[in-house]
């Protein structure tokens, strides 16, 4: 997955995104993949709630309000960002195949942030008053 010269262009821009300074950028960021999200619903359905974890924790990260290592907050972004390419490994515009690579690189990215998204969603717990940004 990592090897992908789609995901490496993805990651190269998360590492830029992950700079301090970044939080407009990363917020549109986010704003675009719960558009996507939420126009992809019924695709995406199982993976519903971990992309949405996902959005939200990109979020508090990129505000200061959630810790996230710099490693695995590129990860994240990366993760996100591959899944609103719309030129990937197989384009979004090949209807019934142009998905399937972001949903691998969605599992992918899920199983990889899974303590960390776990982590999230007990902070998210423990501080209600945090706003859903």
């Amino acid at each position: 997955m990592e090897n992908s010269g789609s995901f490496r262009k993805a990651k190269a821009e998360a590492q830029r995104l992950a700079q301090d300074g970044r939080q407009d950028e990363v917020k549109r960021l986010a704003d675009k993949a719960q558009a996507k999200a939420n126009k992809e619903k019924g695709r995406i359905h199982e993976l519903w709630d971990e992309i949405n974890t996902m959005i939200e924790m990109i979020k508090a990260v990129s505000s200061g309000r959630f810790k996230l290592d710099t490693k695995m907050y590129v990860t994240l972004i990366a993760v996100v960002l591959y899944f609103i390419m719309p030129f990937d490994i197989i384009p979004d515009f090949l209807v019934g195949l142009g998905f399937v690579d972001d949903l691998a690189v969605l599992g992918w990215g899920i199983v990889r942030l899974r303590t960390h998204l776990d982590d999230f969603r007990v902070w998210q717990a423990q501080n209600p008053q945090e706003p859903k940004t």
